[in-house]
């Protein structure tokens, strides 16, 4: 029963089982949707954005902003592995006894 330890972090007490219990479980169920539509919104904007700007100038403009959209992508990931530890980290915590 290792396993359901992580649902004893939902229920502080019994009363307010009923409204918190659903609350974190959506929470949980939500957070790595989350972090999939933002990682795939900011990639999907920087492609428009080099899109647009190669319509307006064709030769010299498109390669800075390349070079932001790669610097926007790495950021990005870094942010996403972040999140993605950070929740891991939450999930797998272990409650202090008290």
């Amino acid at each position: 029963m290792a396993g359901w330890g992580i649902f004893k972090g939902f229920l502080p007490n019994l009363a307010l089982a009923i409204i918190i219990f659903p609350i974190e479980v959506i929470s949980l169920c939500v957070r790595p949707v989350t972090l999939a539509i933002r990682l795939m919104l900011n990639i999907a904007v920087d492609h428009l954005l080099v899109s647009i700007f190669m319509g307006f100038f064709a030769i010299l403009l498109p390669l800075p902003v390349m070079m932001l959209g790669l610097i926007v992508i790495v950021v990005q990931t870094l942010v996403f592995c972040l999140l993605t530890a950070i929740y891991i980290g939450l999930a797998t915590e272990h409650a202090e006894e008290h």
